[in-house]
């Protein structure tokens, strides 16, 4: 943008007075400085300190002419561009012209002048000169706002390495977090428990060294116990002697941390005097900064556990947080583990697969909620369902179904990361808490993985059994930020994938927890209706298209909604079968039915052959045979019921279905298939 009210300045050069004053009084006004001066000497002076827009020189002048004025003027870097316009009297000469345009003037105006054409001269270098400097100042301002911008992304890009190296180092701590809490759970030898821990530090929390301290069989010296991480002979010749030391003495540090039962920090081993005597060899390991926690038992302190970083500076606030807690567990382990006391193994894992239970997989949900929400990370949990997994105990017998769910837990924890839960909540139900989590594709290729596995076939007593899985996928925090509602929705996809035909994967919706809340919705409103009786039967009769006659009727069950009238069965049918409560609907349709056809035989009505619909949950059901038996015997034989069952109910379990049906036969009642 250029600014019109920028003051512009016109330097004249002319050694004859009057003539600077004719010229000054033609070109001054607002906005436009006129400066005057006698000799070139004295333009040369004022061009050091002052760039103007345009310069009026005149050719003849004593001491130094205007040609050879210009000429220094254009040997000048801060004035080589400034235009020169010669006003002269003397000479037209051609050759004075080419040398005066050599030089680089711009013009030449000769006396004697007209204050218009100067005046509109001189205003074109004048805007020109207006106009640079403007774009001159934006260009700086821009500079300037480039060099701030510049400032502010290397300040955030800074701040934001920051932040990741901050969350890695974090989610390190996390792992390391979960799965000391797991070794306490599962271990119980004490030096087996010492090594882990170690070993967890080293491999997940990628501490440089760890080792944990424990008295000597006197009880006067700290001696390590397990190590793990680079060591190289650091601790081989430890012995820390177990009383106050002296203020050099290296042991001092450990004291203080056993004495007063709370860890102690040195986050420059380089600096830190109590390091004096190590420093050397920490430093030649990389050790730069340590950490020791006091290991309880009871209300003592009986051991410690020391943690070295690469980094100086490693142990904040956030940081000795999670390993304070770190080392409570330990001891919490310890202190059971002194007692004589073993942690009930079957109230956090599960007898039959190993898994973790439900118990402890609600435990460590709420505890990766916490530890989600606290870094800002994502977990994801995975419902993970066996497809017909009722089959197999109904054929195979409940030891064949147990041998395949403990194969199946097994290959359901080999497909998960170490810091990841699997557990199974009930039968056939497994769950995953997967934390850490990418990306939901990182999560669906895992999930992948799962089906791969699981549909490889099983050998249960020598014989080949292949099964398919269903996977609900759910995740924080768009599927919820609770344990509630999370397992909600990864249970509302896990219902969606087996409605789709099993053997699938589905992520949770909110158009499937919507479908989900309906359908709990609409169950709640069957239920009630079973109780207040709002199912109706209506009857279709059946007619033989030779004669025309009434062969036989087909009971329909109805639902008369009161707030929506009669419903199809299309739209509550399925939600009975899955429910279970097609058993006891169906039941009142069979006693309806034959309540209807006593009624129709007092009135003195003959009524045909009744058809009654059987699903593949009612054939299926234990009770069934005995259900029918007791209804027909009520009905004092005055009716006659035929069932009517579709070929792919019987094939479901052939055997079975058969000697049901044979059964029924035999008491009398009537049985078809359509």
């Amino acid at each position: 943008m250029t600014d019109n009210n920028r003051k512009a300045s016109i330097l004249i050069v002319d050694d004859n007075a009057a003539k600077r004053l004719a010229l000054t009084s033609v070109l001054e006004q607002p906005g436009q400085d006129v400066v005057a001066v006698e000799s070139g000497r004295d333009a040369l002076r004022l061009l050091l300190q002052h760039n103007y827009a345009v310069i009026l020189l005149d050719v003849q002048m004593p001491e130094m002419n205007g040609f050879e004025t210009a000429a220094l003027i254009r040997s000048r870097k801060q004035s080589e561009t400034t235009p020169i316009i010669f006003v002269t009297a003397y000479t037209r000469a051609e050759s004075d012209m080419l040398q005066g345009y050599s030089l680089g003037a711009v013009d030449f105006i000769f006396t004697p002048i007209i204050p218009e054409v100067l005046r509109a001269k001189v205003a074109v270098f004048v805007d020109l000169h207006r106009q640079t400097e403007s774009l001159k100042d934006l260009q700086q301002h821009l500079e300037t706002l480039v060099e701030q911008r510049t400032e502010a992304l290397t300040a955030e890009v800074a701040e934001r390495n920051r932040a990741e190296a901050k969350v890695t180092r974090l989610n390190r701590l996390y792992a390391v977090l979960s799965g000391i809490n797991t070794a306490s759970i599962r271990i119980r030898d004490r030096q087996q428990l010492f090594v882990e821990t170690c070993n967890i530090a080293v491999q997940h929390g990628q501490f440089r060294m760890a080792w944990i301290g424990w008295p000597d069989a006197a009880g006067t010296c700290l001696i390590p116990v397990a190590k793990a991480g680079f060591e190289a002979g650091y601790l081989d010749q430890l012995r820390l002697p177990l009383k106050e030391a002296a203020e050099d003495n290296s042991s001092r540090l450990f004291v203080r941390v056993l004495r007063d039962k709370m860890p102690a920090v040195c986050n420059d081993i380089n600096t830190n005097p109590q390091m004096a005597s190590w420093r050397e060899e920490a430093l030649q390991r990389d050790y730069r900064s340590a950490a020791v926690f006091p290991l309880m038992v009871g209300d003592q302190a009986r051991g410690v556990l020391a943690l070295y970083a690469q980094e100086v500076g490693f142990f904040d606030t956030e940081e000795m947080k999670l390993l304070t807690e770190l080392a409570a567990d330990v001891s919490f382990a310890l202190e059971y583990n002194e007692k004589g006391e073993r942690l009930n193994y079957l109230a956090y894992y599960d007898a039959l697969t190993g898994l973790a239970n439900r118990v402890l997989f609600q435990d460590r949900l709420n505890q990766a909620l916490t530890y989600a929400q606290r870094l800002g990370s994502r977990l994801a949990v995975l419902y993970v369902d066996l497809d017909y997994f009722k089959n197999v105990n109904d054929s195979l017998g409940h030891n064949a179904g147990d041998q395949l769910l403990k194969q199946a837990g097994a290959r359901l924890a080999a497909c998960v990361r170490d810091c990841d839960t699997m557990a199974r909540l009930s039968g056939d139900e497994f769950a995953a808490i997967l934390v850490n989590v990418i990306s939901e594709d990182a999560v669906a290729l895992m999930a992948h993985k799962i089906i791969r596995r699981m549909a490889a076939p099983f050998m249960i007593d020598n014989h080949e059994l292949s099964i398919t899985s269903s996977i609900g996928i759910a995740f924080t925090p768009r599927d919820g930020e609770s344990s509630e509602a999370l397992l909600k929705s990864a249970d509302t996809a896990l219902y969606h994938a087996k409605y789709l035909g099993r053997n699938n994967i589905q992520l949770c919706t909110a158009e499937m927890t919507d479908k989900a809340n309906l359908r709990l919705k609409r169950e709640n409103k069957l239920r009630r209706a079973l109780k207040l009786g709002q199912f109706e039967l209506h009857y279709q009769p059946k007619i033989e298209v030779q004669n025309g006659r009434i062969s036989g009727l087909e009971a329909l069950i109805r639902w008369n909604d009161p707030e929506n009238g009669l419903v199809l069965p299309v739209n509550f049918i399925p939600i009975l079968e899955e429910t279970g409560m097609i058993f006891e609907v169906g039941r009142w349709a069979m006693q309806q039915a034959l309540a209807d056809c006593r009624l129709w035989h007092k009135e003195g009505l003959q009524p045909p052959l009744i058809a009654v619909n059987v699903s593949a949950t009612q054939l299926q059901h234990k009770d069934f045979v005995e259900m029918v038996e007791r209804e027909l015997n009520c009905a004092e034989n005055s009716c006659t019921l035929e069932f009517e069952i579709t070929e792919s109910m019987v094939m479901q379990d052939v055997e079975a279905s058969i000697a049901k049906l044979q059964a029924i036969r035999e008491m009398g009642g009537g049985s078809g298939s359509g």
